[in-house]
């Protein structure tokens, strides 16, 4: 069945390959070994197969590092779950997608309905698709380094006309310059972002958690506290540090832990582009605030903060910027982000289908969005909305975070007193 969708997504038959001493960046090129059973694979849990269970097979599954050889994906299905449904597990490098163009992934996976054909015919009618895929001749390694030279040399010209084409629109440059002044500003006042116990290096057990609530409810929370999702989500990620801290007796007081917070610069037109087009913010979360009101009124100040200050357009531009850089320095640059000095946290909001999907003919249910750890970043939060629910799944290294359920319950509580609307009891 998936073998029959790939030719809707050309990315998953390609591997990267590098030139000798790894002096340029690496290319993508088809894989002339694709065998789609090295990517799709089966697991049974065990009785009586419940949710823990399962989260624990999840977490499992995304430590193991990917096979740099072969394309950079996998899908795990499986069953022996105790309701009979079978669960499956995308697991895809950061490198293929961003979170937009992975929803846009798995639903070239998934059908609109029910009744669409086997994906056996569709693989019969689609030239192409499995037999008759001939993959291009991948570079030697003297094209590769005639590439990496080409590439060397390019690269600085590319981002100097992109820094001319923003002369032609001077609103934009200046509010991305402004942008990346305003972010290093308030990095400065910050002086020392405050640092918790959950920074530490990541180790090799993860835990997995989730929380589901109705998108219509939610919807309506933000109307009636004229605020935005992503406000309520980060609300409510910040009740659930403040409870996991406290919990900890480390409640910092006068001063909040930062979040990273991705946000998506794709044209409302470009879901078709793969790769990444993302911008960062950094979200001071008001782990000191008792109320849940103050609590929200501050995410929003914030948000609006930067929104009004273009910040979103500031790193937008430094991350346009890297293309100029040498390969090898961004290397050395990378190393940064496993002792990176600023965030304990991760949480990023994708919109998905309001409307199901199928694969096979089986309705999905659910869908528990990942965002895997690196570094010292030991817990992440993604949320996903997807046909009337939203999920948000948290994922935290074991042993940085064994009180991760404090953490979701603080969560879950934090959006029903939302949920109930200003002045709900905490």
């Amino acid at each position: 069945h998936v073998a029959g969708r790939l030719h809707l997504v050309p990315g998953l038959r390609r591997r990267t390959v590098t030139s000798w001493g790894g002096t340029g960046r690496p290319v993508w090129v088809d894989d002339d070994e694709f065998n789609i059973e090295r990517h799709v694979q089966l697991r049974h849990l065990p009785q009586p197969g419940d949710d823990r269970q399962l989260a624990a097979l999840c977490s499992e599954l995304q430590m193991a590092t990917l096979d740099r050889r072969h394309p950079l994906w996998e899908l795990w299905f499986i069953d022996g779950l105790e309701d009979g449904s079978v669960a499956l597990v995308e697991k895809i490098h950061h490198a293929m997608v961003d979170g937009v163009s992975d929803v846009d992934v798995a639903a070239a996976l998934l059908d609109l309905s029910a009744n669409e054909p086997p994906a056996s015919t569709q693989a019969s009618q689609s030239a192409g698709v499995i037999s008759d895929w001939n993959p291009r001749p991948a570079p030697n390694q003297t094209q590769l380094l005639v590439h990496s030279g080409v590439e060397m040399l390019a690269a600085p010209g590319r981002w100097l006309a992109r820094s001319a084409s923003l002369l032609a629109r001077p609103s934009e440059l200046i509010a991305g310059v402004g942008g990346i002044a305003d972010a290093l500003w308030s990095l400065q006042r910050s002086e020392h972002p405050v640092r918790t116990s959950l920074d530490r290096s990541v180790g090799t057990r993860r835990s997995l958690r989730w929380v589901r609530r109705p998108l219509a409810a939610l919807i309506e929370a933000a109307h009636v506290h004229e605020v935005t999702l992503n406000d309520l989500a980060l609300s409510a990620v910040a009740a659930g540090q403040r409870r996991l801290l406290d919990g900890r007796g480390e409640l910092p007081v006068g001063s909040d832990p930062l979040a990273l917070v991705p946000v998506s610069t794709r044209a409302p037109d470009g879901h078709d582009a793969a790769g990444n087009q993302v911008a960062a913010l950094l979200i001071p979360l008001p782990v000191d605030l008792d109320s849940p009101d103050d609590r929200l009124a501050a995410v929003r100040a914030a948000t609006e903060h930067h929104k009004a200050a273009h910040v979103a357009d500031g790193t937008s531009l430094l991350v346009d910027a890297m293309d100029a850089v040498p390969a090898a320095a961004l290397r050395q640059a990378s190393r940064l982000v496993h002792r990176q000095p600023l965030v304990d946290a991760v949480v990023t909001n994708i919109a998905g289908p309001p409307f199901p999907l199928f694969f096979d003919g089986a309705r999905m249910a659910l869908t528990v969005p990942i965002v895997p750890l690196a570094g010292n970043l030991s817990l992440s939060v993604a949320i996903l909305s997807y046909d009337g629910e939203v999920t948000l799944g948290v994922f935290a290294d074991a042993d940085a975070c064994p009180d991760i359920d404090v953490f979701v319950d603080g969560i879950a509580d934090e959006l029903d007193r939302l949920i109930r609307g200003p002045g709900a009891a905490a």
